[in-house]
């Protein structure tokens, strides 16, 4: 088996991380793979360099549109995909040279609609990756979406996961939203019948200071808190059964925008109020690990027990990735 796999990469002002993105993806040990750049309308030098790359490797396809964000970006990928399965990459990112391989060998030895691995983030370019075998777990619909909301080896993420293409038939990113993932991934995952994940690492996220996510808070952060409500809705409505692990989602979000929020900020009390209804039935999951409900219990201490909980958090997940690069 070795069906085309389309690897959808939108492109907008990483011109010193872009050749690593496109260099990781071109020398996978899996080869059937057409890579679509999709410039966003970068203002410096990525179309040229997208351009170059094209020249280079028959595979490559470049896409030149106009600016409409990440999610616009990954949906025209998705609209000019032939491959029977499609992966995404964002562009200041890459990938091991196995990853595609282990994750379609893990589709087809499964019968899986969605292989995912783990992704970590990475401050440098060189990693050296642990020694691992892949002993993937396998989840049904029902499981692979308590495992996604409960955040359970799964990330929200787009990236560090292939997918069958109809699974996106009826499925876009949201436009000019932030944390767009969080409003889309659990829609994937309700229509996958079989969901495969390892342990072993297929993505490097790597912490660029310049990225959305690394920016001065803003209001817009609150998308993340609407589709936390959304997601929340939806599984009340389409699978009761795992209601307590969208409870969860929502808790996790207003913990994590009260981390990223200033003291001063005007939308606080709205995410507290929402904490604050759902915190007493989330502390009673028996699905939630020590660090899980640890996390819930610092905001009875307020945003300022929130903040050290998190950076707590942080400073653990930080020298765990730097034993995995030693």
């Amino acid at each position: 088996m070795n069906k085309l796999v389309s690897v959808i990469i939108p492109v907008y002002k990483v011109e010193n991380f872009i050749k690593r993105c496109i260099e990781s993806v071109l020398n996978q040990t899996y080869s059937n793979l057409e890579i679509i750049l999709v410039d966003d309308g970068s203002p410096d030098n990525c179309p040229q360099i997208c351009d170059e790359y094209r020249k280079k490797d028959s595979r490559i396809k470049v896409i030149h549109k106009e600016n409409g964000g990440l999610s616009d970006a990954r949906n025209m990928g998705i609209d000019h995909a032939k491959g029977e399965y499609i992966t995404f990459i964002d562009s200041d990112d890459f990938i091991p040279t196995n990853a595609i391989k282990e994750l379609m060998d893990n589709m087809y030895k499964y019968s899986a609609d969605i292989s995912s691995g783990n992704m970590i983030e990475v401050f440098e370019s060189e990693v050296c990756l642990p020694n691992t075998s892949n002993n993937p777990q396998i989840y049904n619909k029902n499981e692979g979406l308590e495992a996604l909301m409960y955040m359970h080896g799964f990330s929200n993420s787009a990236a560090s996961k292939v997918y069958k293409k109809s699974l996106f038939s009826d499925i876009r990113y949201p436009v000019k939203k932030l944390y767009e993932d969080l409003g889309t991934t659990y829609k994937v995952f309700s229509k996958a019948n079989t969901i495969v994940h390892t342990n072993n690492i297929t993505y490097f996220y790597f912490q660029n200071p310049n990225s959305i996510v690394h920016k001065k808070y803003s209001s817009r952060r609150l998308d993340g808190y609407y589709f936390a409500l959304e997601e929340l809705d939806y599984i009340e409505n389409n699978y009761k059964k795992s209601i307590s692990a969208a409870e969860y989602r929502l808790v996790y979000e207003c913990l994590s925008i009260l981390n990223d929020m200033p003291f001063s900020e005007k939308e606080r009390k709205l995410i507290f109020d929402k904490l604050i209804d759902y915190r007493s039935l989330v502390l009673r999951d028996e699905n939630l690990s020590t660090k899980q409900k640890l996390l819930c219990i610092s905001s009875y201490f307020g945003q300022v027990g929130i903040k050290i909980a998190f950076g707590v958090k942080n400073l653990l997940k930080r020298h765990i990735t730097s034993i995995i690069h030693n």
